[in-house]
């Protein structure tokens, strides 16, 4: 028999799965709606890209996503979608070599430390500043999402 907190713990990693999925999807759709958008999530543990790979394999996906996409690469280490609209989702490691990444959004695991991501991530969303000033993005008023991967 599970106890309270046994089945307390397994809600919340649920909810997790459930806020991972969302956020993904949410991005997705932003890429799919907004030519050439860079869209980035930060993931601070190397084995943490493996659910964003397992979603890609999803039946929405292929069903929903597919015909917008030009390319997917995968390797190890790396992650990206490509989109026919020249909008693209990368997955980039929190280490030093993500310094090289602009983006329009990201999307940066709470686990990242503070210093990684004022050093690397924080100030690279130059892209973002340029497009709002340009009209080409909605009412979103924030550029980096914080989420539990």
């Amino acid at each position: 028999m599970v106890d309270d907190n046994e089945q307390y713990n397994i809600l919340k990693e649920l909810a997790k799965y459930e806020i991972i999925h969302g956020t993904f999807y949410k991005y997705l759709f932003k890429c799919i709606e907004n030519e050439k958008i860079n869209v980035i999530f930060y993931y601070s543990n190397k084995n943490k890209i493996e659910q964003f790979r397992n979603m890609i394999n999803e039946e929405q996906f292929k069903i929903l996503i597919k015909k917008h996409i030009k390319r997917i690469n995968l390797s190890k280490d790396y992650f990206e979608i490509r989109f026919n609209n020249d909008s693209s989702i990368r997955f980039v490691y929190g280490s030093d070599s993500a310094r090289g990444y602009r983006y329009h959004f990201a999307v940066v695991d709470k686990n990242i430390k503070r210093e990684m991501f004022n050093n690397a991530i924080a100030g690279k969303c130059v892209l973002f500043d340029m497009a709002k000033e340009d009209g080409l993005l909605s009412d979103d008023d924030y550029c980096v999402e914080f989420i539990d991967m």
